[in-house]
């Protein structure tokens, strides 16, 4: 606990390490701050449903070869819903489908309005901020 690993062996581009390391580091800090329990279904829903959502992994621009020919509407909903579902059917005691399922509508509501520590949600935030990269 206390680290976050990265293999860079599948990580093909800046912007994709940019993402893993943003949805690791959500994980990291809701266990920090929010006391998970490892063993709830629950609690681990809630910090999947928050790394999906604020990572970037759905937003419209990374998965736009995905979204070609479907209904636009909610799409980063059931983005944020299957890559929390995928992650928390990994976890031995989730495995389970339906305790799955019935986990992640327990913690949806909450978990996906709550941006912390972001002051609002990520693809919003237009804010100018100098890049530390180029100076």
């Amino acid at each position: 606990h206390n680290s976050v690993w990265m293999c860079g062996n599948r990580l093909w581009n800046p912007f994709e390490f940019r993402r893993v390391l943003t949805h690791e580091l959500v994980h990291a800090f809701d266990f920090a701050r929010a006391k998970i329990d490892p063993g709830s279904c629950v609690h681990m829903a809630c910090t999947e449903i928050r790394a999906w959502n604020l990572s970037g992994e759905c937003d419209l621009w990374t998965k736009w070869f995905a979204f070609l020919g479907e209904d636009m509407i909610n799409r980063k909903q059931r983005c944020v819903r299957e890559g929390a579902l995928a992650s928390l059917i990994e976890n031995d005691r989730c495995q389970d489908s339906y305790v799955a399922r019935g986990a992640l509508e327990e913690a949806w509501a909450p978990c996906w309005k709550d941006y912390w520590p972001f002051t609002t949600k990520p693809d919003l935030d237009n804010r100018w901020r100098d890049n530390p990269m180029l100076s």
